[in-house]
This record gives structure tokens, C-alpha cells and sequence, in this order.
């Protein structure tokens, strides 16, 4: 009976998988002998977000401590159906594949593996703890609390965009590393107010060392953040819709907190500070000067513990209570302060003279005080503002010095009007309104750095006029006073600075000799001025920050785009000498702003608009009427008003360029509104508009209305307690508990870890991009044991022609860290198909102060041809000595399988499976595998399956993805596609063309010809092709679907155009040497492009195509006229498809015999196509008995289930 019931129980517990949409999750953690973690439990989470051609991914960490887990498992356990040993789970067939579908933790897997392979006795007494519906764990000790998703990435996504809309603030994480004392022992210290330029902790010590930060120099590859940090230009060029690379969000100016604004689960925008000095450029964040995070809701905590009634040495806590209740009139007082009753405790309790709030207020020595007569013969609004604010004397002055002064411990105190303070129209009802007064306008009380000549003589430092204190020179001209005597805010600080281009801290404007603070880029304000009536250029959509590449399209726009130049005694900007440039051309036609005085470059635009164009003539309604006229293209713009709204004069409102405008006539703050905005609003302009407003309806911009309409709604009732802060909150056995990500521990998340956060992009433009890699990238110190604190594997694969760009976070082993050691990122790059070793990299980490030091890096991916450059080092006792890829300057010991550390001096037992790497150990001595491509695990012993199924149509390779993660993705695979074949399983046909190669054409040796498919402005894809001698034709694809106006072929160094699918000198491109003058070509770039047009128009000359060092020319009709057409080619082969020649190709290509040609990619590929082939003819009858073996299989359980009872 017992065997039957067993047999009843494996058919039904199959059925029940199959059937049950039940939540996966597989945890990993260590166990000793007796089943228990000695590491913390961890699930993985992927997170991706796309955006255009860039994945941006991260794999992040939820953990719950060993000591947490609730071990000791209660019989009977309602989450635990049933248990299997691992004898009866191999008597039954069951696989590891179906424990791993079935949320069996991966370290269990993996030694159900073991005993499969090795059908061990001793092992095959091990448990399996089958868990009911919605519980997961080795023995069944977490439930969700509900789960009605289809995947565990819904599932976490609307439990974190709930967390994240919940109007109940969380309560406070904390920073414990560093000991700081805020005047409460509530009020702890968060990672971003750490160097954030304001201090918070009473001696400062949150502010310590942070001015190194302006004394990093960076390379000419790099751009410099506000605070110091080095970020490599290409993110700026290529991954600006991702996550900022500056910690401080610099290189995004304008994008801080709409970036963070986010509901969606990463750890990315986390790992930012979002500066108090910047709070004021945002209304959301208006007056939130406590912290510099950029959690809204800690600002609101704060603000609650300053004034909640925890007592201090100058108030005890019925003085506290009976003075809170006397001025705030809080419901829970109740009835304390009836007939007086408050003042009299106040009178009996208080001292002569106390702070209130207990706690300074600003910048870690500022204070509000009070003295007990002065209350007691106070109204409750009078005490809105204090009586006295104290400081400390040596960290501000500039005050005057004809007032009564008192000392009170260990303070200077003053009368709020001896004060320069600004008091505005509205009266100030609480004390909070005054400490953001004394925010506002006593920030120079905030002294960082004083009376240390060593620091302040630094060229980065900014001497204080008539102090001794010194600011970091980025804190000029931020609209931020931190010198005594406001000289930090003048131009005369700026200018003297403004040389210092290399930091790139201040922004020259582009038509005068000024210098701005990076820092007013795009806050609303003015501060460049222009020659013409429009947007100044520090308020454009997009500034330059970098060294700025001319634009074709940007050629006299009317906007100054680029830094003036000074040529022949003249200047000249891009919008100079524009009297060869049409008005009419491709950026101007149709934007609804009127370029040609006539208006005919939006002549036909818009099929719904308050004006409507026929031939030469324009559909209006008469000012005169109100009625419909035709106007003459003579009369548009002629300074005459014939339509309502003045539309047909433009002029009137030359500052509104974005789109059409009308002139609000009765409307004297706001005369020139946009279309979309007349629209929307009810602006009271004149009487005839009604007419005009008829047309809304039809052209409004549905965006707008959209962004108008959406309105989150929060839920008050929420069905979760976020009491795990960032964490996920499942039910344990006792009590809710909290999986915890990387950023936070604790048994509620509550505390915040040290670590570094990585952002990472791959560097795309390599003939090796389309082999798949894997990074092993590790958080070491330089000691002797050379400890790796953590580690992280990322794989590689420029797929579907999508770029990938990564973050990761790597956290310390002990918190909090060594001081004493040196930290850096080390990089090992191996190639995943044969687990080949192919060089490593070393990213330094310069500020061991910070709790998070943010880096962003590109890894070059090597040539599979590349040697590893060795070096001679005899203290590499078991390995070789390798120069790192990057730093060829320095090198480490390479260790053999079973050795670490940093002479390889340390034996271990490598754990891993004999198919996988063993690279070294961890910090808690666990084996760190690299695995091959179609296996995962700790010690790669679980095989992943997915690829058997031959995914990958039209021979793509199939490559696995790490499917031990929980993720959102259903594919978990990817295909390397052949040639010709496009796509997530390579079923989309790209478009083939033959290119015939003329006989004017000669190739006498092999040559790479690079083709490069164009639309407009945009290279639309990019072809690579080895062309042999004598050979008549070559062909080339393109996107499925894609659209293209002309090819262009690079051979050498000359362009041609393809015209009929043929390559001939006959459609060779000149150079501008060719074409224009001397004089012309030795001008300055930003002057002759304004002549590119000409040779176009000229017919006599014919010209099909021209270029130069930067630009390729096609000319094409447009609307009448014959204009150029120019594209910065080089930079825009960066961004799309790679090149389809694979690396050293050309040597082989035309070879007589190319089977010759084998490398490790293809010998791969063809014997994996081979094995798919075997089996495809088939899989698709084994697909079909699959499915009706599923129909069999559920009737059979359900008739067997029953008939066992």
C-alpha cells in the first residue's frame, strides 16, 4: 500500500506541476551536512529595459541572512505537500530539469546531479521538500502572499510599482558605517548625504576628504563629471537614455529626477544622488533640503524625527510635549494645553534657554532656540518663528556686528532680523518654512573646508574673499552662496576658472565671452545671450558638453548650436553667411515654423490646420469676416494682419519657434502660444478666436492631451506592508520576512551596504561582436590573499543587432570594509563557446571614502586571434603572469585550476563540474565556475536544455541565456543568425540585392568594401563584403522592411553611389578638392559647409555625390530645388548593424579551397548545425505526440487520482 500511495502521490505531484501556474523561484545557498545555509539564501532577478537599439540590463540580488531563514521546521509544515528522498526521485525518472521547473533550490540540483552521476548512498538520503502552490525554499519556508501573474516578473514588477506609488512613506534605511551624530539617535545618516556638499553629521565628518574629488584628472577618451568622477565619452554618445554614469547625474543635466522618477525595479537609478544644491531647479523636489536622496518620502522622515518628541540634554520630555502641544496643537495632546496648563509644565519643566527642534537643523551645527519667558509670553503663531538661531561662529560670518550677541552651548546666538534673511509677502505659519528660509539664504553656514591652506592652495579650490574657508570650484555660479560674502556667485569667480576647460565643469556660451555654471544648464534661466530671438543656447534641448561635432542639419537653423570662431578678423558661428543656404530644405520643410518669408517651406504641411495651403495660395479665416478667404503667397508675411490669430504673419511671434503660433492679442503676459497650447487653455484673447478654435479638435497633439490625462492613482488600501523598505516581502512560517537586494540587509532591509556600482557597456564596433563572450567581473583587494568579495558573470552578444549595456553592483564581503586595503575591479573576458581565456582589464576604484563609488567602463572585446601578453614574474608560484588588456603598465598572476591568491599561492578544492573553468574562490572559499554554454549553477552541473529544441531557424546558433535567473523575457535564448537571416529565431529574410561590379571597377587583391544603406540623415544599415579579383558582383542585405533612399559604397578611401544596383566609377563621388574652389576648401569646416548646397543647384556641374573628412554628399530633388544631402557617416556606423565580415576573414576569403578557413566560432557552429540537422526532420512529429501525450497524460492522472481513493 505504501508503494501505491507513493505511485499515486509522483503521478498526481507531475499532474499538479503540469497543470498549477505556480510562481518559479530558485534559490541558491550553501548547506552543511545537516540541510541548513551556512551563506545567505539569494534568488536572482533580471531586470531589462529597452530603449531604441540598447538593451540595459541588470541582474540583481535578493537575499535573506542564514540566521533569518526559520531552519527549524514545524511538523506538520502546511507548505510542505510531501517528501522525496533523492533514491525515490530516481526510482520515479524525475530529472533535474523538472526540479529545477518545479523551484528547487540550485545548490539541491545540483547534488540531486551528483548523485545521478555518481548514485551514492549516503547521498541518496537527501530530502526534497516539495512546497504546496505559492511556497518556495529548501524546506518550504516562504509563501507569497498572493500570486495571480503569469511569471514571477509580473509578479515583481506590480509588487514594486504598488511599493513605489504607495502614498504611506517606508520608514528610514540608514548608513551605519560611518559614525555620525545628527543631534538624535532616530536620525541616521543615508549613503547619499555622504560628499553630497552639505554637512549633516555634527563634526563633519560625512564631508571628510571628499574635496579629492575636484583634484581627479581625466583622460581625453573621458568626460568628467561635476563631482570628480571619469565617464567615457562613447556613453555619452550612445547610452544617454540609460541610467547616468556620473554618481551625481551630471552628465544628464536636467534628466535627475525625471529619470528616478521611475516605478520600475533597478538598482541603476539608485546608486544616484540627487544633490540638495539641485533641488531647487525642480518643483517636486522644491525646499527638500535635508538629504540628497532621491527618495522623496526620506525627506518627510526627517522633517517627522527632527520634530518628534525625542528629548535632548537642554529639554526634557515633558518640556518637549507640553511645548509641541502649545505650538502645534497635534490631536494627541488632547486636552493638556486647556486653561493654560501647557505653559504652566512649560513654566516648571523647561530651562531658561533650549534648542528647539532638539536637533540642528541645517549644515550640522545650525539651531533654532527659545528661552522660557519669551514662550510663555508668546502666542502659538508667534513661536512659528524662533526667537534665537545659533551657530556656530567659525563655520559662517558676514553678519553685523552692531547686535547683541548670546552664547549658549557652545553657540553663537542671534535675533532671526540681525540676520540678512529675505522675508517674501506670505507670513511664515511654521517652523519649517523657516528652516527652509535658512536653507535658502545661509548656505555659506555650510563650511566644509576652512583654515587649511594645504587644501585650499589646490588649483581645484576656491579661496573665499576676506575668509579662511575654501569651496570646490564647481560650486561657483550654482546659484548656491557658499562664501561669506556671496563672491563665489559673481562672474569674477567664474572667469577666473573658465580656463580649466579640461574639467569641463563650466559651459562657454556660444555667442559672447562668458562662462556659465554647468549647473544652470537647462534650469529655466537665460544666462547666454544670442544674436537672434531665440532659445539661448544653455536652455536647449541639448548642449554639447563634450567637444561638440558639427551637425549638418544645424546649419543656420536660427538656433547657435556650436562655439563661435574667429576667422579673417570676423566671427562666425553656424549661423553666419547663410545667404547660400535655402530656406526651404530638409530640417525646415514642414515644422510648422515659417523659414521662408512666404511661407513656402510648410506650403501643403497640414491637411488640418487654422491655415491650409491650395497651389499658391493659403486658406485662412478673414480677420475682417470670420469667414474662410484665399490669401496670395504674396500677401503671407508682408507685415499686413489678414487671418485671425495673425497667422499668416509670423513675425509677430519669431520667438515661438517650435510650431505654429498664434497671437494672443488681449493676453499681455503670454502674446505668442503655441497651437497645442491655444488649444488646451482658455486663454481670453479676442472675440473672433472662437472661430479659430474649431480647428482644435483636429489638430491638437494627442501626446499632450495624453500627458494631461494620465494620473496614477495610488492606493491607500494596499494590500502589502512594504515593511522591507527596497526589499520583497514573502510570509515565512512565523512572520512576514524580507528577501533583501544587494543594496540593503538587515532583517528588514533597513540598513544600507557599501559597494560599487558598475555601469557597463560593450564596446560594439568590433569584428568579434558577434561571437558570444562571457565577463567574469570581480570585486578584489591587493592583499596577499587577493580576496574576491564578489563576483558577477555577464555574457555577451551583440543580438538581433540590439546593443547591450549592463549594470552591476558588486558588494564588500565585510561591512564595512577595510580601510587599510585597496580595492579594484577585475575583469576576465572568456569566449563562451570553448571557454577560452582571452585577456583581462583592471578598473581602479579612486574614492575608497565613498559608500557607493559609481564607475562606468567599455569593455573592447579582443580579437579571437590575440596572443595574451605574458610577462616574466617568478613569484607566480602556480600560474603565469598576464599584462592586463587595458593597463598594459600592470600585470597579476594568472593561477592555475586549485590556486589563489595574489602569487597563486593558496590551494583550494575546486568544486566545479570537469566540463566548466574553475577560476578561484570566494571570499567564503565556495569554487567560482565559468560554465559552458548550455549548462548553470554554482558548480555547473545543471544542464539547460532549451537549445535541443533548435529554436534557431535557417541555421542560427542557438546559445542559451543563464536561465537560473527570474526574469520577464519568455526566450531564453538567443540566435546568432547567418547571413541573410534576421531576427529572434533568424526567421525574418533580409533583403538581398546583387551589386554588380562594373569593369571600370578593378580589385587586384582582396578588398574590404563597406556598404552603407541611407535614410535621410541616418545610416539605416551598414554592410561589410571582402571583394576578390575578377569577381562581377557582390551581395549585400538589409533589414526586412526597412526603407533606404540611396546605398553608398566605400572602397578605400573613395565613395561611390549605387545607382541600378551597380558599382561603377561612373557614380564615384569627388572630393570637395574637386568640386569648390581653394579658397573654399581651406575654410573652417562650420564656414564651407554652408557652400554644400551650391554645386547641387549648379545642373551644369552634375554632381552626384562629394565629400570630405567628415561628410558624404548625395545630391537629390527636393520640392523643386536640387539640395545636398550630408551624413557624418563614421559616426553613424556606430551606432547601428555590424559589419557581416568576421574577424581576419579577409585573409581567408579568397582562398581556392575555403574550408581552409576554420575558426573556433564556425568549427562550433557547423558541428552544432550538423547535430540540429539530425534531429529536425523529426521534431516536428515529436512536437505533436508531445501535445497529445500532455492530453493523455492529464486524463490519466485525473482517472488514476480518483480511482486511488
Amino acid at each position: 500500500m505504501i508503494q501505491i500511495g507513493l505511485v499515486k502521490y509522483l503521478i498526481f505531484f507531475s499532474c499538479f506541476h503540469f497543470m498549477i501556474v505556480s510562481p518559479q523561484i530558485n534559490l541558491y545557498l550553501k548547506e552543511d551536512a545537516n540541510g541548513i545555509a551556512v551563506e545567505d539564501i539569494c534568488f536572482y532577478y533580471e531586470s531589462t529595459e529597452m530603449w531604441i537599439w540598447t538593451w540595459s540590463t541588470e541582474i540583481i540580488t535578493f537575499c535573506m541572512n542564514k540566521s533569518l531563514a526559520e531552519w527549524h521546521v514545524e511538523t506538520p509544515n502546511p507548505n510542505i505537500d510531501t517528501i522525496f528522498t533523492f533514491a525515490m526521485l530516481n526510482e520515479k525518472n524525475i530529472t533535474s530539469e523538472q526540479l529545477y521547473n518545479w523551484s528547487a533550490p540550485i545548490d539541491l540540483i545540483e547534488r540531486y546531479e551528483l548523485y545521478l552521476n555518481n548514485q551514492s548512498l549516503d547521498m541518496g538520503n537527501q530530502l526534497y521538500y516539495n512546497c504546496s502552490a505559492l511556497a518556495f525554499g529548501p524546506q518550504c519556508q516562504f509563501k507569497l502572499d498572493s500570486y495571480d501573474s503569469t511569471s514571477p516578473f509580473d509578479y515583481m514588477y506590480l509588487y514594486f510599482r504598488e511599493q513605489y506609488f504607495s502614498n504611506e512613506p517606508v520608514t528610514m534605511t540608514c548608513y551605519i558605517h560611518l559614525q555620525c551624530d545628527r543631534g538624535l539617535p532616530s536620525l541616521c545618516l543615508d549613503w547619499t548625504e555622504i560628499c553630497d556638499g552639505k554637512i549633516d553629521c555634527k563634526n563633519g565628518i560625512d564631508e571628510k576628504d571628499c574635496w579629492l574629488f575636484t583634484t581627479n584628472v581625466c583622460q581625453d577618451d573621458e568626460y568628467r563629471c561635476l563631482n570628480g568622477q571619469c565617464a567615457p565619452l562613447p556613453f555619452r554618445k550612445v547610452d544617454s537614455m540609460l541610467a547616468s554614469q556620473c554618481l551625481d547625474w551630471s552628465d544628464e543635466p536636467g534628466r535627475e529626477y525625471s529619470s528616478v522618477a521611475s516605478a520600475t525595479l533597478s538598482t541603476a537609478k539608485e546608486d544616484m544622488i540627487c544633490s540638495w544644491r539641485q533641488h531647487w531647479k525642480f518643483s517636486w523636489f522644491n525646499d527638500y533640503y535635508f538629504t540628497s536622496s532621491c527618495q522623496k518620502s526620506r525627506h518627510t522622515l526627517i522633517n517627522k524625527i527632527i520634530f518628534s518628541p525625542e528629548s535632548s540634554a537642554t529639554m526634557n520630555n515633558s518640556c518637549l510635549l507640553a511645548f509641541q502641544c502649545y505650538t502645534q496643537n497635534n490631536s494627541t495632546c488632547l486636552n493638556l494645553c486647556v486653561d493654560r496648563q501647557c505653559l504652566r509644565i512649560i513654566n516648571s519643566t523647561c530651562p531658561t534657554m533650549f534648542f528647539y527642534p532638539t536637533a540642528p537643523i541645517a549644515f550640522g551645527h545650525i539651531y533654532f532656540a527659545y528661552t522660557k519667558q519669551y514662550v510663555i509670553n508668546s502666542t502659538a503663531i508667534e513661536l512659528s518663528r524662533p526667537e534665537y538661531i545659533c551657530y556656530d561662529e567659525r563655520m559662517c560670518n558676514g553678519f553685523s556686528v552692531n547686535v547683541t550677541l548670546l552664547s549658549f552651548e557652545g553657540k553663537i546666538c542671534r535675533r532671526p532680523q540681525d540676520f540678512p534673511l529675505i522675508f517674501n509677502d506670505q507670513p511664515i505659519t511654521s517652523l519649517m518654512e523657516f528652516i527652509q528660509l535658512v536653507y535658502s539664504q545661509l548656505t555659506h553656514c555650510n563650511t566644509i573646508i576652512y583654515d587649511d591652506s594645504t587644501v585650499c592652495l589646490s588649483p581645484y579650490m576656491y579661496k573665499c574673499q576676506n575668509s579662511s574657508k575654501c569651496i570646490q570650484i564647481d560650486y561657483i555660479d550654482d546659484g548656491i552662496r557658499d562664501c561669506d560674502y556671496n563672491d563665489d556667485e559673481g562672474q569674477t569667480a567664474v572667469d577666473k576658472f573658465c580656463w580649466m576647460n579640461d574639467i569641463n565643469i563650466f559651459y562657454q556660451c556660444l555667442y559672447e565671452d562668458k562662462c556659465i555654471s554647468q549647473r544652470r544648464i537647462r534650469d529655466g534661466n537665460e544666462d547666454c545671450k544670442e544674436l537672434y530671438d531665440v532659445c539661448s543656447s544653455d536652455e536647449k534641448a541639448s548642449i554639447p558638453l563634450d567637444k561638440p561635432k558639427i551637425h549638418f542639419l544645424d546649419i543656420c537653423d536660427k538656433y547657435v548650436s556650436h562655439k563661435k570662431i574667429e576667422s579673417d578678423g570676423q566671427v562666425h558661428t553656424d549661423e553666419t553667411d547663410c545667404e547660400q543656404w535655402p530656406c526651404n530644405n530638409r530640417k525646415t520643410r514642414c515644422d510648422r515654423v515659417w523659414d521662408c518669408p512666404n511661407g513656402t517651406d510648410e506650403k501643403g504641411c497640414w491637411t488640418f490646420s487654422p491655415m491650409k495651403s491650395l497651389s499658391n495660395q493659403y486658406i485662412c479665416i478673414s480677420i475682417l469676416t470670420n469667414e474662410f478667404i484665399y490669401l496670395s503667397i504674396e500677401k503671407m508675411n508682408d507685415g499686413i494682419i489678414d487671418c485671425v490669430g495673425r497667422v499668416d504673419e509670423p513675425r509677430f511671434c519669431s520667438k515661438n519657434t517650435l510650431e505654429m503660433i498664434v497671437y494672443c492679442e488681449n493676453n499681455t503676459h503670454y502674446q505668442c502660444i503655441s497651437w497645442n497650447e491655444f488649444c488646451l487653455s482658455n486663454y481670453n484673447c479676442n472675440e473672433n478666436m472662437d472661430e479659430l478654435k474649431k480647428y482644435c479638435e483636429t489638430t491638437i497633439d494627442a501626446s499632450l492631451i495624453l500627458h494631461n490625462q494620465i494620473n496614477f492613482e495610488t492606493k491607500s488600501d494596499s494590500s502589502h506592508q512594504f515593511i522591507c523598505h527596497h526589499g520583497l516581502s514573502v510570509q515565512g512560517l512565523r512572520s512576514q520576512v524580507c528577501f533583501c537586494p544587494q543594496s540593503y540587509y538587515g532583517d528588514r532591509c533597513q540598513y544600507q551596504n557599501q559597494r560599487v556600482s558598475l555601469v557597463i557597456n560593450i564596446d560594439e564596433y568590433n569584428p568579434s561582436a558577434q561571437t558570444p563572450f562571457v565577463f567574469l567581473i570581480s570585486l578584489v583587494d591587493n592583499s596577499n590573499q587577493r580576496i574576491i568579495h564578489s563576483y558577477r558573470q555577464i555574457s555577451s552578444l551583440i543580438w538581433n543587432n540590439v546593443l547591450r549595456a549592463y549594470h552591476v553592483q558588486l558588494v564588500y564581503s565585510t561591512q564595512p570594509k577595510d580601510i587599510t586595503k585597496k580595492y579594484f575591479v577585475h575583469v576576465d573576458i572568456y569566449e563562451t563557446i570553448a571557454l577560452v581565456y582571452h585577456g583581462s582589464m583592471f578598473i581602479e576604484l579612486k574614492f575608497p571614502f565613498l559608500p557607493v563609488e559609481r564607475v562606468a567602463f567599455e569593455i573592447h572585446l579582443p580579437k579571437l586571434t590575440d596572443t595574451i601578453r605574458t610577462c616574466l614574474n617568478h613569484e607566480c608560484m602556480n600560474g603565469e603572469c598576464v599584462h592586463y588588456l587595458n593597463k598594459q603598465d600592470k600585470y597579476f598572476c594568472r593561477c592555475k585550476p586549485g590556486w589563489a591568491g595574489k602569487y597563486c599561492q593558496i590551494s583550494h578544492v575546486c568544486s566545479c563540474s570537469s566540463d566548466s573553468l574553475c577560476v578561484g574562490i570566494t571570499a567564503n572559499n565556495r569554487s567560482i565556475c565559468v560554465c559552458p554554454m548550455n549548462k548553470f549553477g554554482p558548480r555547473c552541473l545543471v544542464t539547460n536544455n532549451i537549445c535541443k529544441k533548435n529554436p534557431c531557424r535557417n541555421g542560427g546558433l542557438c546559445l542559451p541565456e543563464n536561465d537560473y535567473l527570474t526574469r520577464g523575457k519568455s526566450q531564453r535564448y538567443y540566435c546568432i543568425c547567418p547571413r541573410g537571416f534576421w531576427n529572434d529565431g533568424c526567421d525574418w529574410i533580409d533583403q538581398k540585392r546583387i551589386i554588380l561590379v562594373n569593369e571600370s571597377i578593378q580589385f587586384s587583391s582582396p578588398t574590404y568594401v563597406f556598404f552603407y544603406f541611407i535614410e535621410l540623415d541616418s545610416t539605416r544599415d551598414v554592410n561589410s563584403r571582402v571583394v576578390c579579383p575578377n569577381q562581377t558582383s557582390i551581395i549585400i542585405y538589409s533589414y526586412p522592411y526597412a526603407t533606404f533612399n540611396y546605398i553608398i559604397a566605400k572602397i578605400l578611401s573613395n565613395y561611390y553611389l549605387i545607382k541600378n544596383d551597380t558599382l561603377s566609377s561612373l557614380y564615384r563621388c569627388q572630393s570637395i578638392g574637386e568640386i569648390f574652389a581653394e579658397s573654399i576648401v581651406e575654410m573652417q569646416l562650420i564656414r564651407r559647409l554652408k557652400y554644400y548646397h551650391v554645386p547641387c543647384q549648379n545642373h551644369s556641374l552634375n554632381v552626384l555625390c562629394f565629400y570630405d573628412d567628415i561628410y558624404v554628399c548625395v545630391c537629390r530633388d527636393f520640392y523643386g530645388e536640387r539640395l545636398a544631402d550630408c551624413i557624418e557617416i563614421s559616426r553613424h556606423y556606430l551606432y547601428f548593424r555590424l559589419p557581416g565580415v568576421l574577424h581576419d576573414e579577409i585573409e581567408y576569403a579568397c582562398l581556392p579551397n575555403k574550408s581552409a578557413y576554420s575558426s573556433t566560432l564556425s568549427t562550433f557552429s557547423t558541428t552544432h548545425s550538423t547535430t540540429i540537422t539530425s534531429i529536425d526532420n523529426v521534431m516536428s512529429s515529436i512536437y505533436m505526440s508531445k501535445y497529445i501525450i500532455y492530453i493523455f497524460v492529464f486524463i490519466f492522472c485525473i482517472s488514476t487520482y480518483l480511482c486511488f481513493y
